[in-house]
Order: structure tokens, then sequence, then C-alpha cells
């Protein structure tokens, strides 16, 4: 597609579209398919060298941009909106969760060019980038370190125990072998222990369970966006704000809260754990605290957006 950025070359508005970027000002550039739209963004991208944000007026738009640039050579990405959680279900998907881990990641190592994404999804409280970038752990053969430590960080991370490996989110453990599949990659990942050091990392296949490919070295990344590292802090932030509760209607309010915290305090998870997040973390962050000064920010359909958030 980079035939695309020759033919703008030679068009007077597109080229003043570009220094109207350049210099750093906004600009509005009306009456654009949503395929045109896709072709600016391309454009732009590729001249500047720079990374993007797309904000779509919903989410239907912004899957189809980030499809027309990915179609285009792009490593673009698409943020889903969580859905808020308000009844005690165990048993919830957790695929959009893992969507946003990939996209959050990617955008940290670098290996993104553009993220689209509506305003609802953007403005979502998420894991600090700090935070997530210090809590990943990376392993490799000849590494030091005891199975037992392994699946501990993985409980922490947010994965999820089972017999056999099938989604991402998931670890299994037999004899020396553990099996985990990450969230922003696209195969699981076989490790192999020797006592207390590791003697293979190899990606395998689900179907066939046969290893395929070896690695040189992992990067754990967690599988949720809320990781509790102090159980016993958070429960007892958790009934202290319960205690302040003094409303006619707080009583059954404070059970539940002190309910909930019982069981964060026991060491088992709560589906709905992200209405904690702002006790979680010191200072929660959004989809925007990810993108650098550099970032080319675009927004589709402005007066939609505006509505929408």
């Amino acid at each position: 597609m980079k035939f695309l950025v020759d033919v703008f070359k030679n068009s007077e508005v597109f080229n003043s579209l570009e220094k109207a970027v350049v210099r750093g000002g906004s600009v509005c550039a009306t009456g654009l398919s949503a395929v045109h739209k896709a072709h600016i963004i391309y454009s732009l991208c590729c001249r500047k060298s720079t990374t993007a944000f797309c904000v779509a007026s919903d989410e239907r738009e912004a899957q189809t941009i980030c499809n027309d640039l990915a179609s285009m050579g792009m490593r673009a990405y698409f943020y889903p909106e969580r859905d808020f959680n308000f009844r005690d279900i165990q048993s919830a998907s957790r695929e959009y969760e893992h969507a946003r881990l990939k996209v959050l990641l990617k955008l940290i190592d670098g290996e993104c060019d553009v993220v689209v994404s509506c305003i609802d999804a953007a403005s979502q409280f998420t894991v600090p980038k700090e935070f997530l970038r210090d809590c990943v752990l990376t392993l490799k053969e000849g590494l030091e370190i005891s199975i037992e430590k392994a699946v501990r960080t993985l409980t922490l991370l947010g994965y999820e125990r089972f017999d056999a490996v099938e989604g991402s989110g998931q670890f299994s453990l037999r004899g020396g072998i553990l099996d985990f599949f990450m969230p922003d990659s696209d195969y699981p990942v076989r490790c192999e222990f020797w006592g207390d050091e590791i003697t293979d990392l190899s990606y395998f296949d689900i179907e066939t369970q046969r290893r395929f490919k070896k690695a040189d070295k992992i990067t754990l990344s967690p599988s949720t966006e809320i990781v509790i590292e102090d159980r016993a802090a958070l429960a007892d932030k958790i009934e202290h704000k319960a205690k302040l509760l003094r409303s006619k209607n707080s009583a059954k309010a404070k059970e539940k809260l002190f309910s909930e915290a019982e069981l964060i305090r026991s060491g088992a998870m709560i589906a709905n754990a992200d209405k904690f997040i702002n006790q979680i973390y010191d200072k929660p962050e959004s989809l925007f605290d990810y993108l650098d000064r550099n970032t080319l920010v675009f927004a589709s359909e402005f007066t939609a957006i505006q509505e929408r958030g």
C-alpha cells in the first residue's frame, strides 16, 4: 500500500493537511468514507513514521477502520469496551479483557502502529502503565526458578488452572511440565523443568499438543487488568469504606462489602473485582495514558463521539 503515500504526495489538499499536523495543530477533513479515513491515517503515519490512535463513533466503526488499516499492512489493534458486571457471576468470559491487555502490552513493547477504539473503552480505567510494565516475568532456558514460584506468579497475574490449556489466560501443571497461554500470544507455551531449572521453552499446538517452535525467552504477562498484590490491604480498604456508609439503604451494601472483603482476604477471586480498581491501584489509568506525546490522534465523527462521551 506504499503507492498511496506516493499518490498523496501530489495532492495539495493532503499536503496542507500534513503541514497542519506537523505543526502540532488540529485539522478537520470532511466528506470521507470509511476506507478513505483509513487511507488518511495510513498515509500520515507513514509520512511521519509514528504511531496513531483513532477514536471512532462506536465499536462497529472502530472495528471497520481497524480491519481496513490491518489490510493495508499496519499493525492495527482494536481496543474493546469493558462490560460492567453488577451480578455475582462466577464464570464470565474474559475474551475482551485479554484483548485489551494484548493492546496495552503491544503499546508498551512498541509492537503497534495504530490502536482503534471508541470513547467508552478509551475512557475506562485499567491497569497503570508502569505497574503493567513492572509485573511481567521473563522466562528462558537455564533460568533457576521453582515450579511453585512460577505457579504462584501465574496465579497472582490472574491465570486460571485447568487440567489442560485450551484458551488464553489458562495454565496447567503435569509433573515438571508447565503450560500457559498468555493474552498477547498467538500460541500457548510449554515450559519444562528439571528440578528448579528451566530446560526447555517452546510454543505448542492446542489441538495436537505438539511443540513446533523453540522460544529463546518468554515475557510472562498478566492475564487480568486487576492484579491484587496485597489482599489483606485491599480487604482492609474495602472494610474501611463500608464502615463509612451512612445512608438509610447502607445495611445491605455493608453486608455485601464485608462479605467480598472476606473472600478477597481468603484468597478467592470475585467476578466483578474491577469495581475496586481505584482501591487496588494508587492511580488507575486509561488507554490515553499509554499514548506518547508523538502519537497522532484521529477522531472519526467528532460530534457523535461528543454525544457518546
